[in-house]
């Protein structure tokens, strides 16, 4: 009998501990999240625009075969990525 009543003390202990946790978790998820290095970011999937047009942005997301020329762009400290698209099939690309 005291064994049974251990393990009911012990997990209603440890249900308790994990209920605070998650309580915890669930207010500090509540809070916004404030970035002090906020990123100003676009994705382009164009050739037609000049590279000048995405000055004003910090991360700027090209497709992998139509884009501006990019050299300027990195020059000037921005974050350049390609994107591909792994789950498309294009008959250009055959």
């Amino acid at each position: 009998m005291k064994i049974l009543i251990s393990a009911v003390i012990f997990t209603a202990i440890s249900l308790v501990m994990v209920l605070v946790a998650f309580n915890v978790l669930a207010q500090e998820e509540d809070q916004p999240r404030i970035n002090a290095a906020n990123k100003r970011w676009i994705v382009y999937y164009g050739s037609a625009l000049p590279s000048s047009t995405f000055d004003d942005y910090d991360i700027i997301v090209f497709d992998r075969d139509k884009h501006p020329p990019i050299q300027n762009l990195k020059a000037k400290g921005k974050t350049v990525l390609g994107y591909i698209s792994a789950g498309q099939s294009d008959t250009c690309f055959t």
